[in-house]
């Protein structure tokens, strides 16, 4: 349970199932990576919902339901979003970032928080709307308010929630024998409470511990009232039993006109007095529980009153937000429309600047070439040293006579490399042909996916994350042995590795290509 932000409760699904956010809510999807061991999902929604209201949170998990280091928070607004990246990631003035301990002994983890082009150039406008100074001072409470959540997290990482609380204060006020409750019950009850528990939450466990006990209370006294009328008729029924077995006096008879003995009228009398009681003790018992089921809706109303309250206080909130953001947004668009209607070119744009901007585009153009052509080196090295593996291997098998060493049944050494050299110069080099090459999957076995596309992708993760991460290295390779088609991995991987995910699935398609060519071709 978080005091960050009201709002009203929400279902969420445990499920391990993978869900990702959809379209409409690229723009407040943030990606949450390197979480540390042990760390609940409470926990870590608890940080998130510092930052501002939480839409969902979904943390992905492995197919035993264990899970994993990394999900996804989509928030109710682009300003929950930006003071995230700030406060958590660092991206903020005097920032650092959050670290989180890990409850379970293992190494801290710095938390890393991300968001797709799309949704940074969106946040890029919203930020530009804004006023810097009221941010900073919202930013500098909010990175407290998470330490000191973090330093909670670190002395006691098992905390129960609220509810939890709740019920085991009720378990315990169970054990108490109902109708023998001492004055001081409900303080020693509120003093097993956390100390830091705010006063509205203290309220809720006491009113639950005091109905509890009411409603245990009435029940043992009804129990009582009915053990005590069952006790009454067995003993008018033995009285009965013992004048009807009574027998006649000597010289007693029957006395006529309705003039019974005496014994009888007196027997009657009594019975009609007990009759008399127990109406007026059914009607007390009947007033008793309308003036509880009063009493007791009248609690049900109050507590009602106070959450509708508090709904009513966070839609206006969040109404308050959405005009604000509209207002902020209308007033840009109108000094952007002002801005552009007055803008003239030739008079803000020197020759000096446009010799400038050419010279920035010509130096980030050569250095995509030089990054291309050191990728390409690079692969053709790492082609270069398998194939000089394999040949030595098989060189040692073959006779020393001096003749020409065959690699193959039908291919010479030197014929073997120029069909290899072939296979790479066929390969696509854009996305385009790539995307279109029909894949040979059914060569693609675990020698290939283990031994040559594992330490790869593991080694590029680690260079684009700056740490191995080992879920993310599982999650490609499950993608592969699936034969999802390469668009649907780059759309998977850009909240995750952003601008370098359309590099790292070129590079990584090409290197599936070559594989399960060069094995279909019994080059490999």
């Amino acid at each position: 349970m978080s005091n960050q932000s009201m709002r009203p409760p929400d279902d969420r699904s445990t499920s391990a199932a993978r869900m990702l956010p959809s379209a409409a809510d690229k723009l407040t999807t943030i990606f949450v990576g390197s979480i540390a061991d042990g760390v609940s999902d409470t926990w870590i929604e608890r940080i998130l919902r510092i930052c501002g209201p939480i839409r969902s949170w979904k943390r992905m998990t492995d197919p035993s339901g264990k899970p994993k280091a990394f999900g996804f928070c989509v928030y109710e607004n682009a300003e929950a979003v930006s003071r995230a990246l700030r406060v958590l990631n660092g991206e903020g003035r005097f920032m650092d970032g959050v670290e989180l301990p890990s409850p379970s002994g293992g190494p801290p983890k710095k938390l890393k928080l991300n968001v797709d082009e799309t949704a940074r150039k969106h946040l890029e406008h919203y930020r530009s709307t804004r006023a810097n100074g009221s941010d900073e001072i919202r930013d500098k409470e909010t990175y407290e308010e998470v330490s000191s959540l973090v330093r909670r997290l670190r002395e006691n990482g098992t905390e129960v929630d609220v509810d939890s609380l709740i019920s085991s204060a009720v378990a315990d006020a169970a054990i108490i024998r109902p109708g023998s409750p001492t004055p001081s019950s409900a303080k020693d009850d509120m003093d097993d409470l956390p100390a830091d528990m705010p006063p509205e939450q203290r309220e809720v466990i006491s009113r639950e511990i005091q109905m509890f006990r009411e409603r245990s209370a009435a029940k043992d006294r009804e129990k009582k009232e009915a053990e005590e009328r069952a006790r009454d008729y067995r003993e008018q029924a033995g009285r009965r039993k013992d004048d009807r077995a009574r027998p006649m006096r000597y010289g007693e008879s029957p006395v006529p006109h309705g003039n019974f003995p005496a014994y009888f009228t007196e027997r009657r009398a009594s019975s009609r007095g007990v009759e008399d009681a127990d109406e007026d003790e059914e009607e007390l018992r009947q007033k008793r529980r309308q003036e509880e089921a009063q009493l007791a809706f009248l609690e049900r109303q109050k507590r009602f009153e106070y959450e509708e309250k508090k709904r009513i206080q966070w839609l206006q909130d969040t109404l308050l937000g959405k005009e604000d953001d509209a207002r902020h947004l209308a007033e840009r668009e109108q000094e952007l429309k002002q801005k552009l209607a007055e803008w003239d070119e030739d008079q803000h744009l020197t020759d000096e600047d446009k010799r400038a901007y050419l010279a920035r585009s010509y130096r980030n153009r050569r250095k995509e070439i030089d990054y291309d052509q050191m990728d390409r080196a690079e692969e053709e090295r790492e082609l270069s040293r398998m194939e000089i593996t394999e040949s030595a291997s098989e060189e040692t098998e073959e006779s020393a006579k001096p003749q020409e060493v065959v690699v193959t049944r039908i291919m010479t050494k030197e014929e073997r490399t120029q069909a290899i050299q072939d296979l790479i110069g066929i390969i696509p080099t854009d996305k385009e042909g790539l995307w279109k090459w029909s894949i040979k999957w059914d060569v693609l076995d675990d020698s290939i996916t283990s031994n040559k596309l594992r330490p790869w992708i593991n080694k590029k993760v680690t260079e684009y994350m700056g740490a191995e991460e080992p879920d993310l290295v599982d999650f490609v390779i499950s993608f592969v042995e699936k034969r999802t088609s390469a668009q649907q991995l780059l759309e998977e991987l850009q909240p995750a590795l952003d601008e370098d995910a359309e590099s790292f699935v070129i590079m990584l398609w090409r290197m599936l290509i070559y594989e399960t060519e060069a094995r279909f071709q019994g080059l490999g």
